[in-house]
């Protein structure tokens, strides 16, 4: 609370003050004069300890530190990783601004290729987004649209309803839970499963005994 000063006024033969000491009392200090001169003021110390001291330290940078480096062995025992291009570049947004609409201008060439019923050319470009590194960002959907290349191949080779069915659950793997082509992948990977199971059993049949 630190220290509080009052002007005292003389009454009679008395100094009088009233002097606050606590916040909700106060204290009557009478001073006889004894024929010598009373300061005209008083000035009393209170015991209760100032706001600024009684206030608990902050901690939100009190996290404990190691000891300063006192001798030379300590000094060199951390050695600070590099960074290399590839770090900066995923911290730049720039470059990741720049990776994303390149990850988008490869899908939508292969896209393209697929709608136009270029599969030959749609399948290798899918096939170039799925081995880029770093990863596309495109991937998922990338695997989405080989598994319907295989798929519509399968009509003449039913072989590749194996590379349907993998396709497509890669492309579950890659993709969002919420994405909309997700549970188009799981239909489509279901039904690959499915056609190649009837035709391997088909074969069983023909096969006989």
């Amino acid at each position: 609370m630190g220290g509080f000063h009052r002007e005292a006024g003389r009454r009679g033969g008395f100094w009088v003050g009233i002097l606050p000491v606590f916040p909700s009392s106060c204290v009557l200090l009478i001073v006889a004069c004894a024929g010598q001169q009373t300061p005209s003021a008083v000035t009393v110390a209170s015991a209760t300890p100032s706001a600024a001291s009684s206030a608990a330290p902050s901690d939100a940078l009190s996290a404990p530190t190691l000891a300063p480096v006192e001798n030379e062995t300590d000094a060199g025992a951390f050695v600070p990783p590099a960074s290399t291009p590839e770090l900066l570049a995923a911290r730049d947004p720039r470059v990741t601004k720049q990776k994303a609409l390149a990850d988008d201008a490869a899908y939508l060439a292969a896209f393209d290729a697929e709608r136009a019923g270029d599969r030959a050319g749609a399948r290798e470009k899918y096939l170039a987004i799925v081995r880029a590194t770093p990863p596309s960002k495109r991937l998922g959907e990338a695997y989405f649209g080989l598994g319907e290349i295989y798929l519509a191949e399968a009509a003449s080779d039913p072989g590749k309803l194996d590379l349907a069915a993998t396709a497509f659950e890669r492309a579950r793997a890659h993709l969002p839970a919420k994405h909309p082509l997700a549970a188009f992948a799981a239909d489509r990977q279901a039904l690959a499963v499915a056609a190649r199971s009837a035709i391997r059993s088909r074969r069983a049949t023909r096969a006989g005994p």
